[in-house]
């Protein structure tokens, strides 16, 4: 601290010793007394301060003159210099220094001089101080990087020019305080959008804002009265104008050419509006003129040709030459007095072209006549506008020309798409009523499934019926939308979210799941899932879906093996159930009291079921008296059964169902079949009538209390199987039985029979097609063995052969045979080829032979003496047939195959014979399923099958033919000596063409012809320009002779005597009908534009196109024209394209 002390004792020392500077130049004073720090400390700052600036010191204050060397960039200027405030910042001092991008103003800067940065071109930013009080004329000019601008509160006036071309300046910030705005003060400062003007202003300067062609917007305070001339000229932008109360005129060319204008309302002490104010406002379509207005200046409002209409006040004197000049939108000017001075040149409304004045019987409507501009005399009009079913309804009473607004009208669900007729921008002469128009609106419509499938955003019209999908979600029941929809849909977007209810609960155990519950809330079908949570389902639960009366169809899945008791008990509403191959047990009850089940599919494979399963069920109802299976099951005995009862239980059966005989005392004898695996519980419990009962070796289960109450009962049970274990176990008298088996060893009558050890044993009648039985191997015993045996049949061949080269002739029979016979395909193994000669010669017991495909030749007398024998099939392998082969067979008839040589033999030697045919069917272009293929004999007399679902685009069925090429079906047929192919027989479906180099135009879309000619008969229509392919006719309506526009021409179908084809003709400018194109068709046209006649848009379709002969889509005077003219010669309308040419 003491060093410090004596540094800055000995500077003051110093400066004081020098006695060049008084002490306030040092340290300030006044305000800037505090400066005392900055004299001190900041001396090698003022130093610095003082090497970059030139400036002049007068009464104790600098000015800064300019620089000693180069400034760029970020500049802040020195509060001091040469020890003095800085307060002024000489004219021209930065002048073109366009090195300089920012400038901080030094706190008590008070004046910035003319010019002092006129053409810093690179400057971006000021910082103003507070102090300041003055900006000189042009102090910023030519700033175009210049940004914004917020100037200080003690700003009275802005000088001109002191923003010219600051042409990015796009914000200023005007102090409340400011007074006057100066001339050229902001001109062509091409990017300011947006100026708010003080409530202090006073005026605004000539071309103060010209050329800002960015500004959008301008609010002229009341306490303007001044504007000067050219001040908004050329604000391209300008769309929006609020004009001071006070002020009194309009001057020079002040708005000319602000394009973005769209409307003006004039200040009430407005006297005049100068000339070429608003001159090219060429969106100006609204003005307001006030009441005390007494002069509009020549060209005022000229090129605004937006402008519609305009109403001059009373007070108006004067309308200066030219003043609406090129106004060529000017549609109504109302002038309601005759003392107005319309300028010595008198063009005032010059081309004007669409001006109507409305005005009152006097000098204007002079002026107007004399200038030729339409005039009428104003009067009171009333126009309604009715809303149509929309609102608001209005009456509205004002003069003609007067300005007519339509009100805006809205309609629920609806969309407003005009006035019919069109509403004008002014108020027409007469009275009038304007309709609204509509069409009714589309709204996006979602049923959200919330996590389900079915539902659906759709767009849907207004008003229709809403219906809500069918949404389903895995697991869940669905109960409700949220919000709920209405019954139609609604005039907006609108969403509805599905709410679901679980269906099941359920538990998992060990890593599979057993459903305990469901929700009886469930209707319809139910697919019970095969996984929960990722666990297969393999159990229903005790109860798990009782009382569900909902339920009408139901799908188990394949991965469930067992179904509780009463798991579905009380389901009333279901109809079918299938289970699937996979259960392996079905519970008591389990099915019990579903009174509506009429359908029961069980697999296979399912052994076992409790009792009473299916009581009270549909099903067990509609099932007779007695024996009841359900799968492969013996469900039960059903009704009473009768005394000394004996039963056989179906081969293949796999189980008897619990309590299936409990009770039946009557039940003295039943046989169970060797699939048998389950026995259920209390199945023959009570049968006391029943003495024996052989349990096959197959059964595995055996329930409990299965034969309890059978006192007489002996079971017959093979050693060691699970019969004779559970005799055992419940102290049931049994007995050992074998299996004996009679092997027919490919014969037939075989059998596999279970007998008690010591029984009787008798073998079956065994028989072999061809053989004869000659022993059992080994013999059969008269009493059943002790154990299991098989006896195999040794049999002896019907036909005697030979063998050479490996094939087999038949030389005749090992026994005398008799009926009917067949020769198999092989003996010994080895293919028969021949007959041999007399094999079966005076075999008259024989009645028929069949002889096998590939038998090669049949020896002479083969057959000869056969007198019995009525027929012989000989295969079409057969080439050779010996001498008096068939000799002495009085009633035969040979049956063979088309082009075999049996035909040829029975031919040549006077046989009766049969072709056994083939008839095969071809769809000949159709598509469909192929009819099966006939089997007969020839001359049979067969069927053909019907169309069925065969069909050929464009075509008729009609039948069946020999040839593909046939035009007509067979009425009948019988079979021939061949095999033979029929050909589907179609018909073309007629269909209209134009002829070949005809200009006809058929437009299936729009149902119209045209392109013909007019004074037109049905004969030339039909022989020029159009054609019938296909067996079909034309019909007319009406039909007069002739063919005019509206004409019906309808293809009418031969075969079914039904339209096929209708179309309407168009011909161009005939709108009466006659075919012709005359002044009556034109008349007609007048009419329909002046609604004396009306055309429905849909019936009369043909009408509206044939009377638009401009093509522009309207029907008026414009076609009636063209019509006259086609008339008198002037030109032609063309039929092809509707166009006069």
């Amino acid at each position: 601290m003491k060093i410090i002390k004596t540094i800055t004792a000995l500077l003051i020392a110093a400066l004081l010793a020098a006695g060049s500077l008084p002490f306030a130049a040092l340290f300030g004073s006044g305000r800037n007394a505090a400066g005392f720090a900055r004299g001190i400390f900041d001396i090698a700052a003022l130093a610095a301060d003082e090497d970059i600036y030139t400036y002049t010191v007068a009464n104790n204050q600098s000015t800064i003159t300019g620089t000693k060397q180069y400034v760029g960039g970020a500049v802040t200027l020195p509060e001091y210099l040469g020890g003095y405030p800085v307060t002024a910042v000489a004219s021209f001092a930065f002048s073109n220094v366009t090195s300089i991008t920012s400038v901080v103003f030094p706190s008590g800067l008070s004046s910035i001089g003319q010019a002092a940065f006129s053409g810093c071109s690179g400057l971006q930013s000021v910082s103003f101080p507070e102090t300041l009080t003055d900006i000189g004329i042009s102090a910023f000019n030519g700033c175009s990087s210049l940004a914004a601008v917020s100037l200080p509160n003690d700003i009275l006036s802005l000088n001109n020019y002191l923003f010219k071309n600051c042409t990015q300046l796009g914000s200023v910030t005007l102090p409340a305080s400011l007074e006057s705005i100066g001339q050229y003060a902001f001109q062509n400062c091409l990017s300011l959008q947006n100026v708010t003007l003080p409530q202090n202003l006073q005026s605004i300067g000539m071309f103060a804002f010209e050329k800002c062609s960015a500004l959008q917007s301008i609010a002229i305070p009341d306490s303007v009265t001044l504007i000067g001339q050219n001040a908004f000229e050329g604000c391209t932008a300008l769309g929006t104008l609020t004009l001071s109360e006070n002020l009194s005129k309009i001057e020079y060319e002040t708005f000319k050419g602000c394009t973005a204008l769209t409307s003006v309302t004039f200040p009430e002490n407005l006297t005049e509006i100068g000339w070429a104010s608003f001159s090219g406002c060429t969106n100006l379509s609204s003005i307001t003129l006030n009441a005390g207005l007494k002069k509009i200046y020549t060209a005022a409002f000229s090129f605004c040709n937006k402008l519609r209409i305009v109403a001059i006040p009373d007070t108006v004197t004067m309308i200066d030459n030219r003043a609406f000049w090129y106004c060529n939108g000017l549609l109504s000017v109302t002038i309601p007095h005759n003392t107005l001075n319309f300028g010595s040149d008198g063009d005032s409304f010059q081309y004007c072209t669409n001006l109507t004045i409305y005005c009152t019987p006097g000098s204007v409507a002079a002026y107007a006549q004399d200038h030729s501009i339409p005039y009428v005399f104003i009067t009171p009009v009333t126009v309604q506008f009715n809303a149509n079913g929309g609102s608001p309804n209005m009456t509205v009473t004002q003069n003609c020309g007067t300005a007519l607004t339509a009100p805006v009208v809205t309609r629920t669900g609806y969309t407003f798409t005009g006035w019919q007729p069109a509403v004008p921008a002014v108020m027409p002469t007469a009275n009038t009523t304007y309709t609204a128009q509509w069409t009714v609106n589309q709204y996006t419509i979602t049923f959200d499934a919330n996590g389900g499938t079915g539902g659906w955003t759709k767009q849907k019209t207004y008003g229709d019926t809403l219906t809500p999908p069918v949404v389903t979600k895995d697991l869940y029941l669905f109960s409700a939308w949220i919000p709920a929809p209405p019954a139609t849909v609604p005039a907006s977007n609108a969403t509805y979210t599905a709410q679901w209810t679980p269906i099941y609960t359920y538990t998992v155990t060990g890593g599979t799941v057993t459903i305990t519950g469901c929700s009886t809330l469930v209707t319809g079908a139910l697919t019970i899932p095969s996984a929960l949570d990722g666990f297969p389902v393999t159990a229903i639960a005790y109860q798990a879906f009782k009382d569900c009366t909902g339920i009408t169809a139901l799908t188990i899945p394949s991965s469930v093996t067992w179904i509780d008791s009463r798991a579905f008990m009380g389901c009333t509403g279901l109809t079918a159930v299938t289970i699937p191959a996979s259960v392996t047990s079905i519970g008591n009850q389990a099915f019990q009291d579903c009174t509506a089940l009429a359908s029961v599919t069980l697999p296979d494979t399912l052994a076992q079921i409790g009792s009473g399963v299916f009581f009270n069920t549909a099903w067990l109802n509609a099932k007779p008296d007695g024996p009841v299976y359900a799968g492969k099951i013996f469900y039960r005995y059903k009704g009473t059964m009768p005394a000394g009862t004996t039963l056989t239980v179906a081969a293949g059966t796999l189980g008897i169902g619990g309590s299936a005989f409990s009770g039946f005392a009557n039940l003295s004898g039943i046989t169970l079949p060797e699939s048998l695996t389950a026995i259920g519980a209390s199945a023959f419990n009570g049968c006391s009538g029943l003495t024996t009962l052989i349990m096959p070796e197959s059964v595995a289960v055996i329930g409990s209390n299965a034969f309890n109450n059978c006192a007489a009962l002996t079971l017959g049970v093979f050693p060691e199987s699970y019969a004779h274990t559970y005799a055992n176990e419940n102290s049931i008298p049994h007995a050992f039985v074998a299996r004996i088996t009679f092997d027919a060893n490919g014969g037939t009558g075989g059998c596999v029979q279970t007998l008690f050890y010591g029984a009787p044993l008798t073998a079956p009648a065994v028989q072999k097609t061809s053989y004869v039985l000659g022993s059992w191997l080994p013999a059969v015993p008269a009493v059943v063995p002790e154990g299991n045996a098989t006896y195999v049949a040794q049999w002896v061949t019907v036909f005697s052969y030979t063998v050479k080269d490996s094939v087999a002739t038949v030389t005749g029979t090992n026994i005398t045979v008799s009926g009917a016979q067949a020769i198999p395909a092989q003996l010994g193994g080895y293919p028969v080829k021949f007959i041999g000669e007399a094999a079966f010669r005076n075999m008259n017991l024989m009645t028929s032979m069949t002889i096998p495909d590939g038998v090669l030749s049949i020896a002479g007398g083969a057959f000869d003496g056969c007198s019995g024998l009525t027929s012989v099939t000989i295969p079409a392998s057969v080439r050779e047939i010996g001498t008096n082969a068939f000799h002495g067979c009085p009633n035969l008839v040979i049956y063979c195959y088309p082009d075999s040589y049996a035909i040829e033999y029975a031919e040549t030697y006077h046989l009766q014979y049969r072709v056994r045919v083939t008839v095969t069917f071809h769809l000949n272009g159709g598509t469909g399923t192929v009819p099966a293929a006939l089997n007969g004999l020839n001359g049979d007399a067969v069927a053909l099958p019907a169309q069925g679902d065969i069909t050929r685009d464009g075509y008729h069925f009609l039948g069946w033919a020999k040839s593909a090429a046939a035009t007509a079906p067979l009425g009948s047929y019988a079979m021939e000596t061949r095999d033979r192919t029929l050909y589907a027989v179609w018909s073309m479906i007629p269909a209209l063409a134009a002829r070949s180099g005809s200009t006809t135009v058929l437009n299936a879309q729009s149902g119209f012809i045209y392109g013909l000619a007019t004074g037109l008969t049905k004969t030339a229509f039909e022989s020029t320009f159009v054609s019938v392919a296909g067996n079909g006719r034309l019909q007319y309506a009406p039909d007069t002779g002739s063919i005019g526009t509206g004409t019906k021409v309808q293809v009418i179908d031969n075969i079914t005597g039904l339209a096929v084809q209708t179309f309407t003709v168009v011909i161009f400018g005939d709108v009466n009908g006659d075919g012709n194109i005359d002044a009556g068709d034109a008349g007609i046209i007048v009419d329909y534009e002046n609604f004396f006649v009306t055309w429905d848009p849909s019936a009369d379709a043909a009408l509206l196109k044939a009377a638009d002969v401009n093509g522009d889509g309207n029907v008026d005077t414009g076609d009636a024209g063209i019509v006259v003219d086609h008339e008198n010669f002037m030109l032609t309308i063309s039929q092809a394209t509707g166009l006069p040419v």
